[in-house]
């Protein structure tokens, strides 16, 4: 289910479409520039990296966790999209002082499609909307069940101490990312792939730690460094 939370001035968007649209959420601003929407969106956070060159030309808010309201408020907007997940409660209150604020919560492939089409319904690009729907359908219908069927276990922290990560990028983007090499020796890494909808960061690397010191992360860097050159990784101390 998707809402608006509204405390300020503006009307929530209806008729109008919004001219000044700031996104707090990475795969919705992703979404506005796939529906056309350049010339209204005006802010981003800076976990917004798709598309690169929205990095330039719009105004980064903050991230996710920790918007600027100042810098929102200075950008006029009339309309704010956040996330229940991804976004503070206390902050999208705030940020409902300065413009509506359409909130979504997305649990399953139904509420994606259906935010997409509300997305597309507010900001008056239903068109644009229904074929991105009509084509994550076609592509989901053709998936089939694996067999046999697999026994897999889904690990959920229940009380985290907190966790961080590092976005490697090589030098040589064009090299494969050895990662069998890099896991063999116990460090955590995902392929850039995984947040990337378009593939283009599959020769990237996001290193995720938690409570380490900067000399074992120092050390596990080198370790991918020297797993790309096939030097002995076990010689690093």
């Amino acid at each position: 289910m998707h809402f608006f939370v509204n405390h300020s001035p503006l009307s929530i968007p209806n008729r109008v479409i919004p001219k000044n649209i700031v996104s707090l959420v990475p795969s919705q601003t992703e979404l506005l520039f796939y529906l056309g929407l350049d010339k209204e969106v005006k802010g981003i956070t800076k976990f917004c990296i798709h598309p690169p060159e929205w990095r330039h030309s719009k105004t980064i808010v903050g991230g996710t966790k920790k918007i600027h309201l100042e810098t929102i408020k200075q950008l006029a907007p009339d309309l704010i999209i956040a996330n229940k997940e991804e976004n503070e409660q206390t902050q999208t209150e705030a940020a409902s002082h300065i413009a509506p604020v359409w909130v979504t919560d997305i649990d399953d492939l139904h509420n994606a499609c259906t935010m997409i089409l509300e997305l597309g319904a507010i900001c008056k690009t239903i068109q644009k909307a229904e074929q991105l729907v009509l084509q994550i359908q076609q592509q989901f219908a053709q998936l089939r069940p694996i067999q046999p069927m697999l026994n897999t276990a889904y690990f959920i922290w229940n009380n985290p101490n907190g966790g961080f990560y590092l976005w490697l990028t090589p030098i040589n983007k064009t090299i494969s990312v050895p990662f069998k090499k890099i896991t063999s020796q116990k460090i955590i890494i995902a392929p850039g792939s995984f947040f990337s909808g378009n593939n283009s960061d599959k020769n990237h690397i996001r290193i995720c730690y938690s409570n380490e010191n900067c000399i074992q992360i120092y050390k596990a860097i080198k370790i991918i460094a020297y797993s790309f050159d096939s030097k002995n990784i076990q010689d690093i101390s």
